[in-house]
């Protein structure tokens, strides 16, 4: 953030940067790090009122020293508002709906908390403070009791003109009020969702950048890079900003064409070639085998490249069958069943590495391919060439 206090700076004549406490801090002020980074707004601390918490509109946001004694309780209150100010920032010139920005901020600083460790929820078992109590009892949470919570109005001073909750607001916040790390979990199947302890997946990685590991494993088994968390963090205050003016349907269609267009100029591909986005690598093995199957009254078979390199679900995929017990719209069913109006497939899989663990030359990969699809070929069979691109 351009003009910031840095936040590590406010501690270092405090006790908790003490040799015993100086590994638990930076745990803390790591995490501060997936905080929302906007220009020009400065975090203050005050001594002189130790328990101030005040969001000035588009300028700073003090915190008074009380809360620092507890880096969780400061980390926390902090992140709402951060999220605060990025929502103000993006209303229109006469920013008169701040009650969209107490209820956004709210909503990210609520799903902020439940992605904390355990570790540091402890911490704040015991205390007593407004908003850490209102973010724990989510029976208070509904858009409409929000509005009439003077205690957020009192954070800013603002009076909150606009005491209703406008239809055009709910897609924008069940959207975008999520902090980046939920956003790049959701929309997903359960292979995404973290631990309580670790906060890692099944894959050992987090949603936000894990820069102590070394991933060079496959897209889905590697954490966001500290590069690309940010730029995706952009992404998301731009999409707000757009969204509260032209709405959020409008703004994510224009975004996701201009992430087409891109990826166009980026692999030098024809305007006539179509992009899907998918979820994950397995969910577009399973697209692949949907359109095979529409554009073909021949019988299939996938010639699965790279078999060993895969996910495990791909082979499954292919075949039209779920490959977890969720889909990417948590939408339950049952593993291994097959999707209703597939036909039946065959699969030829061709694995990357021979019986002894080597890989195979490029000749020999090449050879097995052409084998494989004159051999379908020779049977009246449609053959589809499968290559899994998240390894």
């Amino acid at each position: 953030m351009t003009n910031n206090i840095a936040i590590e700076d406010q501690y270092k004549r405090t006790s908790l940067f003490e040799k015993e406490n100086i590994n638990y801090l930076v745990h803390v002020l790591k995490r501060f790090n997936t905080v929302p980074k906007i220009n020009n707004i400065n975090i203050i601390t005050s001594n002189t009122v130790p328990k101030v918490f005040k969001i000035v509109p588009n300028e700073s946001i003090i915190i008074g020293a009380l809360y620092l004694r507890n880096p969780v309780l400061a980390l926390v209150y902090l992140r709402y508002g951060i999220e605060w100010q990025l929502w103000y920032k993006s209303l229109d010139s006469e920013k008169k709906d701040t009650s969209l920005c107490n209820i956004a901020a709210l909503e990210v600083t609520r799903i902020f908390y439940k992605l904390l460790p355990k570790e540091d929820k402890e911490k704040l078992e015991n205390v007593d403070y407004f908003l850490i109590n209102l973010i724990k009892n989510e029976d208070s949470l509904s858009a409409e009791s929000l509005l009439e919570h003077e205690e957020l109005e009192a954070f800013h001073g603002l009076n909150t003109r606009n005491k209703i909750f406008e239809k055009s607001w709910k897609p924008i916040v069940d959207n975008l009020a999520k902090p980046t790390e939920y956003l790049l979990m959701d929309g997903g199947d359960h292979r995404l969702n973290i631990d309580e302890i670790a906060l890692l997946n099944k894959y050992g990685c987090r949603p936000f950048p894990r820069p102590e590991a070394f991933t060079f494993a496959s897209s889905t088994a590697t954490s966001v890079s500290n590069f690309a968390f940010d730029k995706t963090d952009k992404a998301r205050s731009i999409l707000i900003k757009n969204s509260l003016k032209n709405g959020f349907k409008e703004s994510a269609i224009e975004f996701s064409e201009l992430l087409k267009s891109n990826l166009r100029k980026i692999f030098t591909l024809n305007d006539a070639c179509e992009i899907i986005f998918s979820p994950s690598g397995t969910d577009s093995s399973l697209q692949i085998a949907a359109i095979s199957q529409i554009v073909t009254d021949k019988e299939i078979t996938h010639i699965l490249v790279a078999s060993d390199e895969t996910g495990s679900g791909v082979p499954a995929a292919l075949k039209g069958c779920h490959f977890e017990n969720n889909t990417a719209l948590n939408f339950p069913v049952n593993k291994g069943d097959k999707l209703e109006g597939f036909r039946d497939v065959d699969l030829i899989k061709i694995p990357f590495r021979d019986e002894k663990g080597a890989l195979k030359s490029t000749e020999k990969l090449d050879a097995e391919v052409y084998t494989a699809i004159t051999e379908t070929h020779k049977l009246g069979r449609q053959g589809c060439i499968a290559c899994d691109g998240s390894f």
